[in-house]
């Protein structure tokens, strides 16, 4: 962990601290500054090199970082501070304040406990309003006076105050290719290790970093597969698959943990409610299990590669109905053997495009702007051949569900504009990397890191391959249907076909609602006379979403989009009692 803490009315009371048995922090000084930082894949390189060139010229310096990095440049002569964080978030950093007196810190517990735990209730009240599939991004924590450093921003602090910048503001793609980029990410893991394991799922991402260890290096990482149980026996005979035949041992990981007991130890070890224990305890048992002083993992992959089903939204934006319609009908082929249909039928692709149709013609409808609406509307009948009684059903529908299902206001994205000349799917895909992707978990991940003494690689992590991804045409990614084809294409040659065209995901919907209904058993008498808990949550909301849960005449997407907040509020059950905040 490194520790700065700086005080701008006696400068020369600086101090400055690392805890060299944890993670990579290296720190230069000479009579003018000291050099503060962590840098992934790059701490080969001679730390008091990289200084200089960060002194010569910061925009190059930060073009060659690629990968995960957190640095702090403490100016004596200026008395100012510069503080850098990665565009992912891969290293965190946290700051407090008092009066001018700042501490700036790789881990969040410290600053806590040295703001008395106090608690950031309007922090916790966006938490729980949150969209269920949106790990929110921003400078403020569960604690008062305890701020995050924002991923891909500049801080520079002196006695003027505080100003905050993108570190990057160019987005063109790289000159080397996809494949090019992600094969230098495993071999530079390779050089640097011997003793590697590799979270080995089954799925495309964790299948390529197996496939182009064996391939591409002299190294073989011990595969990991978590086993989730009931409804994995595909994602089980798949892992099999890619360690026998790249020749790897793998490791199986079985689903017997005390989910509660994990999700007390990881709220003592963390100090946050976040991701208590899905990722975060498989995370964790893979790090305490594999007995490796390294994890790879394809965390993140999918939101780097992106699916380029945008594609089929991109058609839809340009009335190109001819297009569209075989992009349907290749999506629905795919899809189909997803779902087993049997056959494709002429029905299924009437139904998929009607349906496809209403939920982007709705966009409109809810942007108020009804000229539009009604200019589509009429295209989609003439050349997709919409039936409006379908649109109008699948309308109808829809409001009947929204109103039968209980549910709460949540609070809008609000993404970064990192980028503010790219176009708006490119800032989805790139803002996917801040949300779904989830700094938060990889904030907890580094957490889990430093306590057990090893290290994770993210080889898609790489902003190259993001500006890759973001600059290939979105037909390309879409892949006639498959999607994710800049992967697919990387992996050709290295991959099984099985592997490589691989179109189902692994799913942890039923996992995730077993844990629930494991960790209901046992805290809903805690939870019940637990009476700080509701000064944050909706006590109604949070018991019809458990009946939800509990019957089975709800899908699994209703179950699903409903469980995401009940277990935040196990979570701050647990984090609360767990820290004495109440």
């Amino acid at each position: 962990m490194i520790k700065v803490e700086i005080d701008l009315d006696n400068f020369e009371k600086s101090s400055y601290s690392v805890n060299e048995n944890d993670g990579d922090f290296i720190i230069f000084e000479n009579e003018n500054n000291v050099f503060i930082g962590e840098i992934g894949m790059n701490s080969e390189e001679n730390f008091e090199k990289l200084y200089f060139q960060f002194l010569e010229n910061q925009a190059s310096f930060f073009d060659k970082l690629h990968y995960g990095f957190a640095l702090i440049n403490v100016n004596k002569k200026e008395k100012s501070v510069e503080i850098f964080r990665d565009f992912f978030g891969l290293k965190p950093l946290y700051i407090s304040q008092i009066a001018n007196k700042f501490i700036i810190t790789s881990q969040i517990k410290p600053l806590a406990l040295s703001n008395q735990k106090t608690l950031n209730k309007e922090h916790i009240n966006d938490y729980l309003r949150a969209e269920y599939d949106d790990n929110q991004i921003s400078e403020s924590t569960f604690f008062e006076n305890v701020f995050r450093i924002l991923p891909g921003h500049k801080y520079h602090i002196s006695r003027k105050g505080i100003s905050k910048t993108l570190i990057y503001n160019s987005f063109e793609k790289p000159l080397e290719s996809f494949k090019a980029i992600f094969e230098e990410n495993i071999a530079e893991i390779g050089k640097k290790h011997t003793n590697i394991s590799a979270h080995l799922s089954g799925g495309l991402d964790s299948s390529a970093i197996v496939g182009t260890f064996a391939k591409k290096t002299s190294r073989k990482p011990k595969a990991i597969y978590f086993d989730a149980g009931e409804g994995s026996n595909d994602e089980k005979s798949l892992a099999e698959f890619v360690a026998e035949r790249f020749e790897t041992s793998l490791f199986k990981l079985n689903n017997g943990n005390d989910f509660y007991t994990a999700a007390k130890e990881l709220a003592n070890l963390t100090f946050q409610p976040e991701l208590l224990l899905f990722p975060s305890d498989i995370f964790k048992q893979i790090g305490e299990k594999s007995k490796s002083e390294v994890i790879v993992s394809g965390h993140g992959g999918d939101s780097i590669v992106g699916y380029g089903f945008e594609y089929l939204k991109e058609l839809f934006l340009k009335k190109d109905a001819e297009n569209l319609k075989k992009a349907l009908e290749e999506y629905l082929d795919k899809k189909g053997e997803i779902i087993n249909w049997n056959e494709k039928t002429t029905l299924n692709l009437i139904n998929f495009t009607n349906y496809f149709f209403v939920k982007n013609w709705a966009y409109f409808l809810r942007k108020k702007e009804y000229t539009k609406a009604i200019n589509y509307l009429i295209w989609g009948i003439t050349e997709l051949k919409i039936s409006l009684w379908s649109v109008l059903r699948i309308v109808f529908l829809k409001l009947k569900t929204r109103k039968n299902i209980p549910h709460i206001e949540s609070i809008p994205k609000t993404p970064i504009d990192y980028f503010p000349n790219s176009n708006q799917i490119q800032k989805q895909q790139i803002n996917e990397n801040l949300i779904r992707l989830g700094v938060n978990a990889l904030e907890t991940f580094y957490t889990i890191n430093e306590n057990l003494k090893i290290k994770s690689y993210y080889p898609f992590l790489d902003l190259r391959l993001l500006k890759t991804s973001i600059n290939t045409e979105l037909k390309v990614k879409f892949a006639d249907g498959r999607g994710r084809g800049l992967l697919r294409e990387a992996m050709q040659g290295i991959l099984p076909e099985k592997i490589r065209n691989r179109v189902s995901k692994g799913a942890f919907n039923d996992f995730q609602i077993f844990v629930f209904n494991q960790m209901w058993l046992k805290m809903e008498t805690q939870v019940l006379e637990n009476e700080t808990i509701w000064e944050f949550a909706d006590k109604k909301r949070f018991f019809d979403a458990v009946s939800i849960i509990k019957n089975d005449n709800f899908t699994k997407k209703q179950k699903q989009e409903n469980l995401w907040y009940c277990q935040r509020v196990l979570n701050l059950v647990i984090w609360l009692e767990e820290l004495s905040l109440h």
